[in-house]
């Protein structure tokens, strides 16, 4: 799944079906871009919950952490992400993911 596009849609306010068990997601990403952060933020966690195994959707959780300015909640998604693909043999997600890292830690 390709969660990280329907973020965009959702923020301009586009009508967006999706499968039942990313629903949360996308409607966190509603509510993330009408400056409801406390609800964008308890979306995500339940749609993290719902899908504890797919890497994409910390990484969605990432692109709002970043924008609320949260760097330590955006390096433990994107470290959660990295341990997800690398377990799912996923390398260019993987990889993707420890780029991110370095560039929130400096490195």
């Amino acid at each position: 799944m390709n969660f990280g596009r329907y973020l965009p849609a959702v923020l301009m306010g586009a009508t967006v079906v999706v499968q039942p068990q990313v629903g949360y997601l996308v409607r966190g990403a509603g509510r993330f871009g009408l400056k409801n952060q406390q609800g964008a933020f308890a979306d995500f966690d339940r749609s993290i919950k719902l899908l504890p195994d797919k890497p994409k959707v910390y990484m969605v959780r990432v692109v709002a952490h970043k924008i609320s300015g949260n760097k330590q909640g955006a390096l433990a998604d994107f470290q959660k992400a990295a341990t997800l693909f690398k377990q799912q043999g996923d390398e260019d997600g993987y990889q993707s993911a420890v780029n991110e890292i370095k560039k929130l830690q400096g490195i």
